[in-house]
């Protein structure tokens, strides 16, 4: 007697299938999917053959999204912190140019952190992008909202948490070789702030690397000081320059004002090094000493991305919890200051 064949259901490829079979990670294969320019031609192509040979096929829209004519409603909310902080500012102009990219509509809000996110004023909101003074409390009150959540700083964050991180850790590294080559065996560090994630775990990781090198950097050698009282730290550095040494490096970050910058330029010229931290936005573009750029820019752009992958995944597809470490550019060229 004949037997039926028995019909069997083809698995749904999912987009963690695509992403093995090109032997790339998760985000970028969605990037590829979406024709994105930052993944290389070939590679697109090589994604797309695949995409038709396996039968992959991505995620519709929701039909509130296409009535807003953007993939995603996202949320850039700011813990504890103000976007004058440079840190911040870089970090929002990222997230900003990542929806602009992906047609992501965003608000933006800030929080003192002890009260949790409204859900009537989020119901539309389909993931967050937290920085600042972050908890596990304020992540797990979005999470509650039923919201993806993308922690991006330069603190080093839980594991359980998708999150974007400064490498500040290589910044102190790189930065102490750089005086040590230089002939430098006295320390000072310069902050504008060191409750930000920048000013407090680069101060650690200047102190953990010059211990290892059997130096230190003892707290009278740290000052601290409001930048937009130009008259003030200009006045706190010329004090500090007559008591310098030719071998004393100057540590600092946040240079964005004119005045204050050509005073550390004096101070390097007269009788220490100054090595500087740099963010991609900053307005000071010349510089006549050393400058390690920190591109948080990028840090914000990647953070969108990741957000995007999240909400889009199925519940199958849903990546696991991701730190991407990002590692600072290098040091700028040297260039002759603005008059």
């Amino acid at each position: 007697m004949p037997t039926t064949p028995v019909r069997t259901k083809r698995a749904k490829v999912k987009l963690s299938d695509l992403a093995k079979a090109a032997g790339v990670s998760l985000s970028t294969a969605s990037l590829a999917v979406r024709n994105d320019p930052i993944i290389r031609p070939e590679l697109r192509r090589q994604i797309s053959e695949l995409r038709e040979r396996m039968g992959y096929v991505p995620l519709r829209r929701s039909s509130a999204a296409i009535a807003a004519g953007t993939s995603h409603k996202l949320l850039f909310s700011l813990v504890d912190r103000s976007l004058e902080e440079d840190p911040y500012s870089a970090i929002l102009n990222g997230v900003i140019f990542g929806c602009r990219r992906r047609g992501c509509a965003l608000t933006m809000s800030d929080t003192d952190g002890t009260v949790p996110p409204d859900k009537d004023a989020h119901r539309n909101l389909a993931g967050v992008i937290l920085a600042g003074v972050v908890t596990e409390d304020i992540v797990e009150a979005y999470r509650s909202r039923g919201l993806a959540v993308v922690v991006v700083g330069a603190h080093h964050f839980s594991s359980a948490v998708h999150s974007v991180q400064v490498d500040l850790f290589e910044a102190a590294r790189m930065t102490v070789r750089r005086a040590l080559e230089d002939g430098a065996r006295h320390f000072v560090y310069f902050a504008k702030n060191l409750e930000t994630d920048v000013g407090k775990y680069f101060l650690l990781y200047l102190r953990s690397t010059l211990e290892d090198h059997g130096l230190e950097l003892p707290a009278p050698n740290v000052f601290l000081a409001d930048y937009r009282d130009e008259a003030r730290v200009s006045s706190q550095l010329e004090r500090l320059g007559r008591h310098l040494r030719p071998d004393t490096a100057v540590f600092t970050n946040g240079l964005e004002h004119a005045d204050v910058y050509r005073t550390f330029l004096a101070l390097s010229k007269r009788n220490s090094r100054v090595y500087s931290i740099s963010y991609s936005d900053s307005p000071i573009n010349h510089r006549n000493y050393p400058c390690l750029n920190i591109d948080l820019n990028q840090a914000g752009r990647i953070a969108v991305d990741r957000l995007c992958l999240i909400i889009e995944a199925d519940d199958d597809d849903a990546p696991d919890c991701y730190t991407c470490l990002l590692r600072p550019d290098g040091w700028l060229p040297r260039a002759s200051v603005a008059q």
